[in-house]
């Protein structure tokens, strides 16, 4: 029961993962256009000085490179200063502003904000932006499926995150929205499956996602953006140790891992090959890809969940309720692609059985089959018109594999998530 309940909770854990980054912005698609200089150059119209303006001095700030260089046509101090007419003595203007740089802690030409540093979530976005939440509360379609070779079990999630994002800079001629989601903002209902288990789903905290448990971006120009579709795949047999020549290092040298004959690995010296991740593709204005630390704890309750307090401390943590911080024995968290692309997964020789692919309720046999999802892109006018919403009706999606799951073995998950 404990190993098929772990094997639930993969299953679980695609549908939180693929979480929708209505708008995103990990993927740097480069630095902005620099600002050009917007101050402008004195006029004809500015009048001469007068003779009570003092002689200009060494302590005048040195002129930007937008200021002319005085000319003799300019007209100096009239002889009621005394003395002979003085000589243009300011230097010659030179270059003194630099391109701005977002994280240098100054705020420099059409960032709104600049905090130190290219982390978003802490106010100031990661484009050195003004930062907003956006509230996401899951609607219909938001779930996981995960497909055997023989069936199909669905999950449906309920609750909500928020995301916080950013604004397009000025100067981007791609218009990225970057977004995070923060660990505590994500809140989904704990997840009853009958018999079996109660699933928690939970945001987790990753140092490479700046602390957040997810990061992405929104392509908000007419271009959107690239690298919105993707295939993950695992082969479950890329050689047998012993046969025709192969040995655990080529197993190695390929990526893989040789199975030992355990419960969890069973096909002693089969090599399971580690997940490839393709992408490709693009997607059109509204476009999102975002990267989400999910983790997935297994509660062996029979599927109860009991949120009321009245549950066992060893199950559920003294508080005697599901899905809470104290819950003992939370899983380990993973980080997944998440798309308004097509995202999709498939499983090679699946079962161990040559030329076998993993098709929704069949086995393909040596046919291409293939398992995905599509999500659904942004609206940006929405997005840039409401700094609170504008995500209705937007959707991610995300797919994997796994080998060997107990109870049901190789099978391949897809999840999706969509904002009312």
């Amino acid at each position: 029961m404990k190993t098929r309940n772990h094997v639930i909770g993969v299953l679980v854990a695609a549908a939180g993962m693929m979480f929708l980054s209505a708008c995103g912005g990990d993927n740097d698609n480069g630095q902005p256009p620099q600002p050009t200089a917007t101050k402008p150059a004195p006029t004809a119209t500015q009048p001469a000085p007068t003779a009570t303006k003092p002689a200009p001095t060494a302590t005048q700030p040195v002129p930007t490179a937008t200021q002319p260089v005085p000319t003799a046509t300019q007209p100096g101090p009239t002889a009621t200063q005394g003395g002979a007419t003085p000589t243009v003595t300011q230097p010659v203007p030179t270059a003194t502003t630099g391109a701005a740089v977002c994280g240098n802690g100054t705020q420099e030409g059409d960032e709104q904000c600049d905090d130190g540093n290219t982390v978003g979530g802490d106010g100031c976005a990661s484009n050195c932006t003004n930062e907003h939440r956006r509230e996401c509360i899951f609607t219909t379609g938001t779930g996981s499926t995960v497909q055997t070779k023989l069936f199909a079990i669905p999950l449906t999630l309920t609750g909500n995150q928020t995301l916080t994002t950013g604004e397009p800079r000025v100067s981007d001629a791609n218009a990225i929205v970057p977004v995070v989601i923060k660990p505590e903002d994500v809140n989904y209902d704990p997840v009853a499956v009958p018999g079996l288990v109660c699933a928690c789903v939970r945001g987790i905290a990753a140092p490479a996602l700046g602390g957040n448990s997810a990061q992405g971006q929104v392509g908000c120009s007419d271009a959107g953006l690239q690298n919105t579709d993707y295939l993950y795949s695992l082969n479950h047999n890329i050689g047998k140790v012993g046969v025709n020549g192969f040995t655990e290092a080529d197993c190695t040298a390929a990526g893989g891992t040789v199975e030992d004959g355990s419960t969890a690995h069973p096909h002693s010296g089969v090599c399971n090959s580690g997940a490839t991740i393709t992408f490709s593709g693009s997607g059109g204005r509204g476009s999102s890809v975002i990267e989400s630390n999910t983790g997935i704890s297994l509660i062996s309750d029979g599927g109860a969940c009991v949120t009321d307090g009245t549950g066992d401390p060893a199950l559920y943590g003294d508080d005697g309720s599901a899905c809470t911080p104290d819950d003992p024995g939370q899983a380990t968290p993973n980080t997944l692609a998440t798309t308004s692309g097509t995202a999709t997964a498939e499983v090679l020789n699946a079962s161990n059985v040559n030329g076998s692919k993993i098709q929704s309720g069949a086995q393909c046999g040596a046919t291409p089959c293939l398992v995905s999802v599509t999500g659904v892109a942004v609206n940006c006018d929405a997005v840039l018109a409401d700094p609170t919403g504008g995500l209705s009706g937007a959707a991610n999606g995300a797919a994997f594999g796994s080998l060997d799951a107990a109870s049901i073995g190789d099978n391949v998950t897809t999840s999706s998530t969509v904002c009312q």
